[in-house]
């Protein structure tokens, strides 16, 4: 594809045609502000490589498709793989990876698994960014972001719990 600006040598070598230098109608440039520019995307196509492929490794992820309450006491997740994971609320609640619940740079539970009451329940959630979850609980608290990664190792499954016993 022909685009009316001017690629980096090295960029052009990469074959990648996408991330070409094109000037905006309306800003005047010149020669040495379009060198300028393309020496920049040269020193950040390197860079631009290492973004792509940790871009690839979050998008190959497993991610939640649909995210529902089963009963009182138990969340289930459907993955885009086709995983489908439970878990007892309350375990969810205890597993909080906060700061308050965990401390920072020992790893410790900094709350009582007695302190939380079976009758916990997620209140709300919302997505964060396309790597966590974060639950509004019925105890209030709503700082824990769950990582995608977190969630699946908290799965309760039969399969999972099977695993987990081997390992």
């Amino acid at each position: 594809m022909n685009y009316p600006g001017k690629a980096s040598p090295a960029l052009a070598a990469s074959g990648n045609d996408a991330v070409t230098l094109i000037p905006f109608q309306g800003i005047k440039t010149n020669e040495a502000t379009s060198q300028a520019t393309a020496d920049q995307l040269d020193a950040g196509l390197n860079k631009n490589i290492r973004l792509e492929r940790i871009e690839q490794t979050i998008m190959a992820a497993p991610a939640p498709r649909n995210i529902k309450q089963i009963d009182e006491s138990t969340l289930g997740i459907s993955w885009n793989d086709g995983h489908d994971s439970v878990y007892s609320v309350k375990n969810l609640r205890e597993s909080c990876p906060c700061a308050n619940c965990i401390d920072e740079w020992s790893g410790k539970k900094l709350i009582a698994p007695d302190s939380i009451t079976d009758d916990i329940r997620p209140k709300n959630l919302k997505a964060v960014g396309l790597y966590a979850i974060q639950f509004y609980w019925s105890d209030g608290h709503d700082t824990g972001l769950y990582t995608h990664e977190l969630l699946r190792q908290l799965c309760e499954c039969s399969t999972c719990k099977s695993k987990s016993a081997e390992n």
